[in-house]
């Protein structure tokens, strides 16, 4: 018998129920300093919990497990069900997380699946999360199997090309966010041609999002290469301990972090930081403030060509699936980008550079006539030019009108076709 919850049962209502339980798993997780770090006891609470939730399987993995648990750890589950309706996995999941962890005094991270996923997962495909972690797993619960259809469609990837090939569209779909970045949009061309003291914090903020997306790409086009040798990549986001797992396409992948291997802004021992840190910095940008436009600048087009390079190397070991063509097209395109534009500017390379000043610099010989041809650069500047001509007029003059005609166009001249 399929386990479907009402869409009004506690666990399926996961909004309301953080709300309740989060000063319960908060008062816990803030008093983790007198606490200590959890133990298996405090898994063996939350296993409980989520046995009278229905699950007739949990493993504990992960830190608890391994006895290295420190004071910021969580509590890493596995809760197995006879049978589950694959579309209530993630509502199901965030109320089992917060019921255990009410029950554990500590955070706690559930995994939620079937016994007939768990099997043909942790069994057949050596690649997936399952087969990694079973190995060393504990069991606290254990019920005899109930109705059980072993032989339906699992919901997750049945093959390790089927979990690359996931992997490969996750990647695609990072360097889709990554190019939406990699030169300026209107926001940012206006305040730079105006001048504005803020353009420099766009830029900057704009060179992050090239970086933490390009991370993305990094580790996910790594995590298909892993799963197309047939490899469990560990949980987590370093890039160092990813890169081993390429199989026999990993000299290729290596030569393609060959520019960031040393690291400059992390502060990590491991190779690769400069990467890595991008899943945290890239969202908590308050915590690294020391990161300035000149850190990001520099490695923005060093993190987006290694993403670039190992989304073809990933769509390669994928063979000729669709996804591998999707993933070869946009590291194409992004690479052409890459070769000819200067990402800070969104100026065309030439051989004589020009600063930042000089791009966005009003100079009437230099004025494109609304023309986009001519270059997003080019546009850009001549927007400028028609701002210089209009101090103190209004937006409805004509030379702002031609200014804000000008910044459309240099800003649909970035927008390349799929």
């Amino acid at each position: 018998m399929t386990t479907t919850l009402a869409t009004n049962h506690p666990l399926m209502e996961p909004r309301s129920h953080i709300k309740r339980f989060r000063g319960v798993v908060g008062a816990g997780a803030g008093s983790l300093g007198a606490m200590g770090a959890p133990t298996v006891a405090d898994a063996r609470r939350a296993a409980s919990a989520l046995a009278d939730a229905g699950a007739s399987r949990v493993l504990l993995f992960g830190s608890v497990a391994g006895g290295t648990a420190g004071e910021r750890s969580d509590i890493d589950l596995v809760a197995i069900f006879d049978d589950i309706d694959y579309a209530d996995r993630y509502g199901l999941r965030a109320g089992l997380s917060d019921v255990a962890g009410a029950a554990a005094g500590h955070p706690v991270e559930v995994f939620v699946t079937d016994r007939p996923e768990w099997r043909r997962r942790s069994r057949d495909v050596s690649a997936s999360f399952e087969a990694g972690i079973a190995p060393g797993a504990v069991v606290l619960v254990e019920r005899p199997a109930g109705s059980v259809r072993w032989n339906k469609e699992i919901g997750l990837p049945a093959s390790n090309i089927d979990e690359a090939l996931g992997r490969l569209d996750e990647a695609t779909k990072a360097l889709d966010l990554m190019r939406g970045g990699m030169l300026p949009g209107e926001w940012e061309a206006e305040a730079a041609a105006a001048g504005d003291a803020r353009a420099e914090e766009m830029t900057n903020w704009r060179m992050m999002d090239v970086c933490s997306a390009g991370a993305v790409a990094v580790e996910t086009s790594l995590k298909a290469l892993a799963a197309a040798a047939g490899r469990a990549a560990p949980r987590g986001h370093h890039i160092h301990l990813l890169v081993p797992l390429a199989g026999s396409r990993g000299d290729r992948a290596r030569a393609a972090l060959a520019a960031l291997e040393a690291n400059t802004v992390a502060t990590e021992d491991h190779p690769f930081g400069d990467v890595t840190i991008w899943r945290q910095a890239g969202t908590y940008i308050a915590d690294r403030p020391d990161i300035a436009l000149g850190d990001t600048a520099r490695l923005a087009p060093l993190i987006a060509r290694a993403a670039v390079d190992l989304a073809a190397v990933a769509a390669d070991a994928a063979g000729e699936h669709p996804s591998a063509a999707r993933a070869r097209r946009y590291a194409a395109r992004i690479a052409e980008v890459l070769a000819g534009r200067d990402l800070l500017t969104g100026a065309d390379l030439g051989p004589e550079p020009r600063t930042r000043a000089s791009i966005w610099a009003p100079d009437r010989a230099r004025c494109a006539r609304s023309d986009p041809r001519r270059g997003h650069a080019a546009v850009l500047a001549c927007a400028g030019t028609h701002r210089s001509a209009a101090p103190g007029r209004g937006a409805d003059s004509a030379p702002n009108r031609r200014a804000s005609t000008c910044l459309k166009q240099a800003v649909a001249a970035s927008v390349w076709p799929r």
